[in-house]
Order: structure tokens, then C-alpha cells, then sequence
């Protein structure tokens, strides 16, 4: 059996020692295994002749790249979602897709509080106004509220958002919690609805589970009475981009911090959004730490071992 282990061509390249000695002590070194740094689909497709199961993250997965992997049945991903494959395709060759378990609530919460203060005390504005300005006044920015004094809101109380409570919770006056689903309050939070959250908040941090739709539009950002800080650090970027540049020049909302901007609108958006000195933009990289990867690579490892033992209930996410 064959397993090849992609480096994808914008994930930090690794030499995966400690993942083939947990895949060979297995196996007891009955598989082989290469290690393959992407260069082009060309070159990939053909290393994917006699592949068995193929670890990846992050690489786009075609319909043309899976019509061509002959022997493919499993694709373990070293990541939480599988937006980047052809799904309804993989089902129809029968190639199982494994997800890596989510465990990076920390990252999150860390990149929230990141944001957060950054835009709130204007780090950004500050250093575009003094290295390309020349400008030193303090007094351009509005006098910002401490936090201390604000507001938060928290939308999408799953465990990323329970977590991005829990470190606000000793720095800010209150927070507030919305979710479509029937939910508790963990941490002496208040449950409010969705349009109080909206018009009630300083900061509002978005922590919704993946979904395919624009749900924040010019509506709801309309009813932002506060002029809040906007934080999206959900899976999938589920606002409606003209909608949010329009806010932003319009001041229904203060700022940005957007981590989950899809890379490949960047040419269409992205140059409306950059120049901008209140808008924060990462590569989503919330969950990236030495710590995050580790724990994703690892799980990718255990998910291969869990396959071809046919343990398949330990696989957490198992999509064939």
C-alpha cells in the first residue's frame, strides 16, 4: 500500500518524520510512503499513479486531479473542512475523505483578542500614519473606549466562540450571546436574540459554523446602532462583500478583522479592503500555531490507521 504525503504549496513545508514513524510502527513498516512537495497539477497527477491514500491539506482537489488518481481511496486531510475538494465527484469514484479533528480553540480566541485590540487602540492607523505619513498625532483617531467599557458580542456559541468568551469575559463590562440553536450559557453570559446583539454591541465577533450563504448583508450591518468593531473568524466568509465595503465607507460599522476572506477573490476585493488603515486581513491563519499543526498532522496519521484497520468510528468526520 502506498501513501503519499503532500506538502501543499502554501503550507509550511515539513519533513513528516514524526508521521511516518507513527504510520510505519502500524504497519510494522508494511507500506510505503513518499513525501511529495507540490509543484504543479501536471507533475502531481503523476505522482498520484499508484497511490492508494493520499494525505494533503489545503491542496485543491479537482474533479480532473480525482478522475486520474486511479487507485485513490482515501484522502486524509490534515485540516478541519473539505472545502477544497470535489466532494459529489469523490463520492462517485468512491474515495473516502477523512477530516482531521478541530483543536485549536485557543489559536482562535487569541487571533479574536488579537484583533480586537488592535483595531479598538488603531495599531494599523497609527503605523500607516506615521511610516508613510511622516504624520505623529494621536489625536486623528476617535478617543477609543477602553474595554473595559464595552460590549461584546459573541455569535456562534460553538466551542471557538465559548472559548473567545471565556478569555473576554475579566477584560470587558459584558458579553452577549447569539446562536440559531437552542443554547446555555457557559460562562454568566447574556443570551440575547439576533437584532439586540446587532444593535447593542461594541465589538461583534463572528464564530457561525460553515454555511454557503452571505448572512451578513447591508441590512444587518445597518442595524449596528453602536458603529462596532466586526470580527469574522467563522469557517468560510459569510458576508456579502460589496455590502461590507459599503459599510465601511458609509461608518455602519468601525472596522474589520477578517481571517477567512476567500484567497482566490482577493484580486476582486482585496485592493478595496487593504488600503484601508481600519481593516485587518489574515490568511486564515486563527488556528496556526506550532501546537495546531502538530495536533492536525498527527490526527491525519490516526485517521490512516483507523481506515485501513477499519475502525471507522474513530474516524470523528468519515465522508464517503
Amino acid at each position: 500500500m502506498k501513501i503519499l504525503i503532500n506538502n501543499c504549496y502554501y503550507s509550511p513545508k515539513n519533513d513528516f518524520k514524526e508521521e511516518i514513524e507513527i504510520l510505519k510502527n502500524a504497519f510494522e513498516n508494511n507500506i510505503e510512503i513518499e513525501i511529495y512537495d507540490y509543484k504543479n497539477k501536471k507533475e502531481f497527477i503523476e505522482k498520484l499513479q499508484g497511490t492508494d491514500i493520499l494525505m494533503t491539506n489545503n491542496l485543491n482537489l479537482d474533479e480532473e486531479i480525482l478522475k486520474n488518481a486511479k487507485n485513490l481511496e482515501l484522502i486524509s486531510l490534515m485540516q478541519n473542512n473539505y472545502q477544497n475538494v470535489d466532494i459529489e465527484f469523490a463520492k462517485k469514484k468512491n474515495i473516502v475523505i477523512a477530516l482531521s479533528k478541530e483543536d485549536f480553540e485557543v489559536e482562535v480566541a487569541e487571533s479574536a483578542l488579537a484583533m480586537a485590540f488592535a483595531l479598538n487602540r488603531g495599531i494599523k492607523f497609527y503605523d500607516v500614519e506615521i511610516e508613510l505619513f511622516k504624520i505623529w498625532d494621536y489625536t486623528k483617531l476617535k478617543e477609543p473606549k477602553t474595554m473595559e467599557e464595552m460590549s461584546i458580542g459573541i455569535i456562534g456559541y460553538n466551542r471557538f466562540g465559548r472559548y473567545t468568551s471565556k478569555k473576554f469575559a475579566p477584560l470587558v463590562k459584558d458579553i452577549m450571546i447569539y446562536d440559531s440553536e437552542e443554547i446555555k450559557s457557559f460562562n454568566n453570559e447574556k443570551i440575547v436574540d439576533f437584532d439586540y446583539l446587532l444593535e447593542n454591541s461594541d465589538i461583534i465577533i463572528n464564530h457561525m459554523d460553515f454555511n454557503e450563504g452571505e448572512f451578513f448583508n447591508l441590512e444587518k450591518f445597518k442595524k449596528m446602532k453602536e458603529k462596532p468593531l466586526f470580527i469574522d473568524l467563522s469557517e468560510k466568509m459569510q458576508i456579502n462583500k460589496e455590502d461590507l465595503i459599503s459599510s465601511l465607507n458609509k461608518g455602519y460599522i468601525k472596522g474589520a478583522g477578517l481571517d477567512s476572506i476567500d484567497y482566490r477573490k482577493l484580486e476582486i476585493y482585496g485592493e478595496r479592503l487593504f488600503e484601508r488603515s481600519n481593516v485587518i486581513i489574515t490568511p486564515n491563519s486563527s488556528f496556526y500555531s506550532k501546537n495546531s499543526m502538530d495536533k492536525l498532522r498527527k490526527n491525519a496519521c490516526l485517521n490512516i490507521i483507523n481506515y485501513i484497520n477499519k475502525n471507522y468510528k474513530e474516524i470523528p468526520i468519515l465522508i464517503k
